[in-house]
């Protein structure tokens, strides 16, 4: 018998909430608040998904440290943030631009949720996560103001990458698939292209 819970959903969750939730819970819980809907998932991951996550925040790292004239912010999977529409999401890697994160007060800077989306996110499918599910996610961030997202499927068969991105001419979220790509380029971090072999496989 399992008495693993992959996913639970609590209705009629406030911000306020959320926040007292996620950090009385920081390393055993990924949670994100869509539309007053607190989603909690375990975040005991397999050892190949924890392999391919620190993969893929090694390398936006590193193209953070390398153009630290560009970045206001750079974060992993632990980080939440809060959307214009009021969901709180949180990805498993990140970049806000400076101008965006300049924006910002101080204060603002400092807050355990930052209201700001990202420029740039990396989502990670993992076991416990349906590949509708992420879709919808993605879509969230999207319309929340993020410029690019990929999203890795390591699962799917065939393995495949999504980038997101908005139609230059309607701004309309649009999105391609790339079947076990050796690598994938950002249209957002200029530079920025991800080696894909550690992470499909």
């Amino acid at each position: 018998m399992s008495f693993y819970i992959p996913r639970l959903t609590i209705p009629d969750c406030d911000r306020r909430l959320f926040e007292k939730i996620a950090v009385a819970n920081p390393r055993f819980y990924d949670m994100n608040l869509i539309d007053g809907q607190l989603e909690i998932i375990m975040s005991l991951t397999h050892n190949k998904t924890n392999q391919i996550e620190t993969c893929i925040v090694k390398q936006v790292t590193s193209w953070c440290d390398n153009n630290e004239n560009m970045i206001g912010h750079c974060g992993g999977p632990t980080g939440c943030f809060i959307l214009p529409n009021g969901d709180v999401l949180g990805p498993d890697a990140s970049v806000v631009l400076y101008d965006r994160w300049n924006v910002l007060s101080e204060d603002e800077k400092d807050e355990t949720f930052p209201q700001v989306t990202p420029n740039f996110i990396v989502e990670l499918r993992s076991k416990s996560s349906s590949s509708p599910s992420c879709h919808r996610k993605m879509l969230r961030w999207m319309d929340g103001g993020a410029e690019e997202g990929f999203l890795i499927d390591p699962i799917a068969d065939p393995q495949t990458v999504k980038i997101y991105t908005h139609d230059a001419n309607t701004n309309k979220i649009i999105w391609q698939d790339h079947i076990k790509p050796q690598t994938i380029t950002s249209q957002v971090l200029t530079g920025f292209t991800m080696n894909m072999q550690r992470i499909l496989w």
